[in-house]
């Protein structure tokens, strides 16, 4: 559980099974002073039965503070469950007061599996007040689904938090020109038509598997 701090370029891979808020990077993030998450990328396959996200399970904002989430990804996909499933969040939930959630350069390259009416592709269930504000800058996820099924940017919203995230096909998301505003100068790298943005420090510290492939 996250609690607070800033979280700033970690990178996780693997297999993540949880009954209840599991995440590929974080499983419940239960925000109690300013935290910030950044440069973070989690390439995971999540399974578990609720809040469940390809990035974080569970968001709870449990006091007046920010939540501050930037340029960070999820690759993978969260291959089972019953409620509250997201390509990047399972569930987005304020708790109390008036927090701020800030999430910006991200996206969600997350096969959300089970489609049902608290699954979205970004985020499974909202569930703020009018009082939470909330910044989306540049936020997308792919969309990826076949012929009948439906899934859109957020599974379920309650109490009139209404939040919205731009999908991109396939294709568009190995473009870079999709990713207005993005910082691929100092942040940001990438081979168009060949993968999804990646994060500059992460040249810099290969994962084991990538080493050994090297040689």
């Amino acid at each position: 559980t996250l609690y607070s701090g800033t979280v700033n370029r970690v990178r996780a891979k693997g297999n993540v099974t949880a009954g209840e808020n599991g995440g590929g990077l974080v499983g419940l993030a239960r925000i109690s002073t300013t935290t910030y998450i950044k440069e973070c990328a989690a390439y995971e396959a999540v399974n578990g039965m609720s809040n469940l996200g390809g990035f974080i399970g569970g968001i709870e904002m449990t006091a007046d503070e920010d939540l501050d989430i930037s340029n960070s990804y999820a690759i993978g996909s969260v291959q089972t469950g019953t409620k509250n499933i997201g390509g990047m969040f399972g569930q987005v939930y304020t708790v109390q007061g008036t927090p701020n959630l800030i999430f910006r350069n991200l996206y969600a390259d997350v096969s959300v599996v089970v489609k049902g009416e608290t699954s979205g592709g970004f985020i499974g269930q909202v569930s703020v007040g009018n009082s939470t504000g909330k910044t989306i800058e540049n936020c997308f996820w792919k969309k990826d689904i076949a012929a009948g099924e439906v899934l859109n940017d957020v599974g379920e919203a309650l109490q009139g938090s209404a939040m919205s995230f731009a999908y991109k096909e396939a294709s568009d998301m190995l473009m870079k020109s999709s990713y207005t505003d993005w910082n691929f100068e100092t942040v940001w790298d990438m081979k168009e038509r060949v993968n999804t943005p990646t994060l500059k420090w992460e040249k810099d510290y290969p994962l084991v598997e990538e080493i050994a492939d090297e040689k």
